[in-house]
């Protein structure tokens, strides 16, 4: 990380994020994206992440629909992180992220938000990036978390984009390791015993699942058989 800093001071912030697009298979493109999006990088942001990070989150806005309030999410881990936090960068194509509506949601996912680092690229024309610090759930290691990143951030995203429900069986998808699919046969679940006369609210329902991992397979195999 340090070298790749130095590169970039030696090099150039432009050709450094140019040459870490083409890196990471962007090669193609690599000179136009660099040319739209890294003189919009901030001081403060090159001075901590660095051009590979950049690449990645160019990489990540470029996917966005430029006209419309999108979301994308990308776990990850930077140097000097605790064994026990993660990170997590939240992604839209314009404007600045409401945190009042980001971190319940996340806290729904069962993390623990320490803080926010929020970067605006030419104020918020070319998107913005957050990258929250966080501690997971337990019952589960960063590597376990890791190797699902796609289907966490896929479920995350789809919450933040208003196309997934934002409620603690939410979970599950971290702690208990389920599906998003799966997650939601439950709550289709949770509401039938509800209409059937059940009191327990969601969040006595979704603590009792997820201190038993066999119950929530179970009640899996019926909606499967």
């Amino acid at each position: 990380e340090l070298d790749a800093r130095l590169q970039a001071m030696v090099r150039g912030w432009g050709e450094a994020v140019e040459a870490e697009l083409g890196n990471a298979g962007e090669a193609g493109r690599a000179a136009a994206l660099a040319a739209r999006y890294a003189d919009a990088f901030p001081p403060a942001y090159r001075s901590v992440y660095g051009p590979a990070d950049a690449a990645a989150d160019i990489a990540r806005l470029h996917r966005l629909p430029a006209a419309s309030a999108q979301r994308d999410a990308r776990l990850h881990r930077m140097a000097g992180d605790r064994d026990s936090q993660l990170r997590l960068k939240i992604y839209q194509s314009s404007g600045t992220l409401t945190l009042s509506g980001a971190v319940p949601a996340l806290e729904n996912f069962g993390f623990e938000v320490i803080e926010n680092v929020s970067t605006a690229l030419d104020a918020g024309r070319l998107g913005g990036v957050d990258d929250f610090l966080l501690v997971p759930p337990a019952g589960r290691t960063l590597l376990e978390l890791l190797n699902r990143a796609d289907a966490i951030e896929s479920a995350i995203a789809a919450v933040l984009n208003g196309t997934a429900e934002n409620d603690a069986f939410n979970r599950l998808i971290l702690a208990n390791g389920l599906a998003d699919r799966e997650v939601n046969w439950l709550r289709g679940w949770y509401r039938y015993l509800r209409q059937a006369g059940m009191t327990f609210g969601i969040a006595t329902v979704v603590d009792a699942l997820q201190k038993t991992p066999q119950a929530p397979r179970g009640v899996l195999e019926l909606f499967i058989a």
